[in-house]
């Protein structure tokens, strides 16, 4: 690639950015580079460049062949069949190129033949490796362990070094493992990019501790670096500077080396760095609330020990309490002082930034920043995968992606749970069995169940078993299981908002158990909260499987027995949502919007713009214009900050209902525009949001935008725990119709089957309205797959 392009097909500011566009971002194009490249030879150089090892060619040899055979054929000719001779030095050209490029990949692979991987490492990314006791000794291995953490911290950004990320080491190795061989370090330093490593042993001498090191390529090779030093057995302090100032003199060998800043970990007081590195072993092996703790207790000991307040901030919340106001605001004050890693990612999670679309997209950039320039940095790739799963959907992001960068922060750290818990999440609501197979086994192979019971309250293995036998039996699981489900979501104990645990079986694609779940509910003593969570839930699973008659008597039933402004908001964006995408009749609304007694004395400012607001979608759908220009004037009567843009989109939607020119286009930019279906607070919108994208999604498709439409049609993956978001996984059937429409008019068959079949397998229980479009879904199937009517 680069012989005919004249420049690398990958480049970025660090190896490590490099190396991460290589394996996760799209093979770059030749012909872009260089457009008088013949087709063929660029295919076969994309061939080559391919990721994923199966894509590429099996041996030097195939690609030889396939380079001679694309050059092989002349690329103009004269009428009398005579080659020009500016075409026949272009062959010549691209055949002696073609020989070097056969001998260019030969001589690669020859040297790739060690390890298989084309992962690129640079000299001056450093692994410290655990060092191993010479004879068992427990408290020499955990030593060992320890050192992995002080001494990269204290090798961190000296003189261009970026040393590996400790934990991202520590988690590769099994619970209480000490150091590991040469040839087993050396394949794990390489498969992390580290162009060098550091790896030694520990031996007793009376009193004190004898560590023997060696700094090595990680291409093989003798040691760059060998060196010795000795402490006190007590005193990690001491043999954590000393191993810096060995491996730092080597590597310079004579020249003035940088001076270790060893403030981050060392020179601290024993106590306070005993019980950080305890935290690090607990957050590895996914025991929370002992890491939280232990840092507290850091804290507690050196109150200037920053990276303490980052972890003791992080671990909180994953146990499900909220975080420390006054601790996040002194470590971000003092971010500055973290290790280069930290810092970035502390500054992305302080990103000041609106929930809006253009927010959003900042703040997934801010964390794709620390991934980027981190890729070994197992947090900062799990933090990204984490907003691509929350909300990247929200403004258009592959949903694939946040599969691909949670299988990383798995690769870096196999043991952590959440890692594994949230691919179980996205998995499922994609259909993979496979991966939610694996995690489930993950889970219980590490034995999860006491750590997830820690932040979400209750023991949700149950639910992710349940999850995975729906999958395998075709959504009928044992009754046992959905007993004992139904007995965890119902439990006073959790931790979460009942919203957090009612309807996740919603997002994962299955509102036909989510159904069995919520009726088992009521039975069995819930909170009065849990009781309303479970009510709302099930009207709007109903729904997802196109049951709006069952919905709607659910929701307005919910809505009289609660007595809530909120359950009563519910119910009326429920039926207009129902009548909107033509499941019931306006009349309809208007004999529930008369039902329900709270919707005619709205508490709060909020909630009169919100009704005022449904009310006019009403009246565009009744196509009542009267109706309309009162909606409009309560609106803006509400002083809302938001009155005038919300007046807007009523006139906008009018003018989609009567078919009105570059509505397509004007629905987009306002749907690209707002991100009020990921917020949660019941002040906004919701339903705004899922209109928007699902009518503009609809409208760009039949004006042969596709790769608009697709992005305004993923919103309903967003993984957003508040009921504002089920509006999304309530309409995911209907949108993954959308999405069959716009892949089988991109021509992609595969994606087309897929969202088709998805749309069928939710959407299970139209009414009559809507039997056409099971019709129609049914239809495609057969003709994309190739069978007769």
């Amino acid at each position: 690639y680069e012989m005919l392009a004249g420049e690398p097909p990958h480049s970025g500011p660090t190896p490590q950015a490099i190396l991460t566009r290589r394996l996760l971002g799209p093979v770059p194009d030749l012909r872009r580079a260089r457009p008088n490249v013949p087709t063929a030879v660029a295919d076969a150089v994309t061939r080559a460049l391919a990721p994923i090892p199966g894509d590429r060619f099996t041996s030097v040899a195939e690609f030889a062949r396939a380079l001679q055979a694309s050059m092989a054929t002349p690329t103009a000719e004269v009428p009398d069949g005579r080659i020009p001779r500016t075409t026949k030095s272009r062959i010549g050209l691209w055949l002696a190129l073609g020989g070097a490029l056969v001998a260019v990949v030969g001589a690669v692979v020859a040297v790739r033949t060690r390890s298989g991987s084309v992962a690129t490492t640079s000299p001056s990314v450093l692994a410290v490796l655990p060092f191993g006791p010479t004879s068992p000794d427990s408290a020499l291995a955990s030593l060992g362990r320890d050192l992995v953490v002080t001494l990269s911290a204290s090798l961190e950004g000296l003189g261009g070094l970026h040393a590996i990320e400790p934990t991202t080491i520590l988690a590769q190795l099994a619970p209480g493992g000490a150091g590991l061989t040469l040839d087993a370090a050396n394949a794990l330093s390489d498969r992390l990019g580290a162009g060098r490593m550091v790896h030694g042993s520990l031996l007793r001498q009376g009193g004190m501790v004898r560590l023997d090191l060696g700094v090595f390529p990680t291409d093989g090779g003798e040691a760059i670096v060998r060196g010795t030093v000795t402490a006190p057995a007590e005193s990690l302090s001491v043999l954590t500077d000393s191993a810096a100032w060995a491996v730092l003199r080597g590597l310079w060998k004579g020249q003035d080396a940088p001076t270790p800043s060893l403030g981050a970990l060392v020179r601290r007081k024993p106590e306070a760095v005993r019980a950080f590195l305890e935290g690090e072993r607990a957050l590895v092996e996914g025991r929370w609330l002992a890491a939280w703790t232990a840092y507290r207790r850091a804290i507690e000991a050196d109150s200037t020990l920053w990276l303490a307040y980052e972890r003791y901030q992080r671990t909180r919340e994953w146990t499900g309490l909220e975080g420390d106001s006054v601790f996040q605001h002194r470590f971000q004050e003092h971010r500055g002082e973290l290790p280069e890693p930290d810092r970035l990612l502390a500054e992305a999670e302080s990103a000041d930034t609106e929930f809006d679309p253009a927010g959003i997209r900042s703040l997934i950039a801010s964390y794709r920043r620390v991934v980027d320039r981190f890729p070994d940095f197992w947090w900062g790739v799990f933090s990204y995968a984490d907003q691509l799963f929350h909300v990247g959907p929200i403004v258009g992001y592959d949903v694939s992606e946040r599969k691909r960068w949670l299988e990383r922060t798995l690769e870096l750290n196999p043991r952590f749970l959440p890692g594994w818990d949230h691919l179980i999440y996205v998995s499922a609501e994609d259909g993979d069995t496979v991966r939610v197979a694996r995690a489930v086994a993950a889970l219980e192979r590490l034995n999860a169940g006491p750590a997830l019971r820690q932040g979400y309250g209750y023991d949700i293995m149950p639910m992710y078993r349940l999850i995975l036998e729906a999958w395998r039996r075709k959504g009928r699981p044992a009754p046992a299981l959905l007993d004992t489900v139904a007995k965890e979501l119902a439990t006073r104990s959790s931790l979460m908002s009942g919203d957090g645990r009612i309807g996740l079986l919603m997002f994962c694609g299955l509102p036909a158990l989510e159904i069995e779940i919520d009726r088992r509910i009521p039975a069995l003593d819930p909170d009065s909260q849990t009781l309303i969570w479970s009510r709302r839930s099930l009207a709007h699973a109903w729904a997802a499987r196109g049951a709006w008659d069952s919905a709607l008597t659910a929701a307005v039933g919910n809505a009289r027995a609660a007595g809530t402004a909120a359950d009563s908001r519910v119910a009326l964006r429920l039926a207009i949502t129902g009548a909107w995408v033509g499941a019931i009749s306006w009349d309809e609304v208007l004999r529930i919007r008369e039902a329900i007694p709270a919707l005619a004395h709205p508490a709060s400012a909020g909630e009169r713009t919100e009704i005022a607001w449904l009310d006019g979608v009403a009246a565009v759908g009744r196509n009542d214009r009267a109706a309309l220009n009162q909606a409009l004037i309560a609106v803006r009567d509400t002083a809302d900050p938001d009155a005038d843009r919300l007046a807007g989109s009523l006139e906008l939607l009018g003018r989609v209902k009567a078919g009105g020119r570059g509505t397509a286009d004007s629905l987009a930019l306002l749907a690209e525009d707002r991100a009020d279906h990921g917020r949660g607070s019941d002040t906004y919108h919701p339903l705004l949001g899922a209109l928007l994208n699902l009518e503009a999604g609809r409208l760009l498709l039949q004006h042969g935008d596709t790769t608009r439409a697709i992005r305004l049609l993923v919103w309903p993956a967003a993984g957003i725990w508040s009921h504002v978001a089920r509006l999304g996984w309530t309409l995911a059937g209907l949108a993954n119709l959308e999405r069959g429409r716009v892949a089988e008019a991109q021509g992609q068959r595969e994606e087309a089957l897929h969202r088709y079949r998805e749309f069928l397998r939710r959407y299970d229980m139209p009414v009559a309205a809507h039997r056409h479009l099971v019709t129609e879904a049914e239809g495609a199937v057969r003709r994309l797959e190739g069978r007769r009517e």
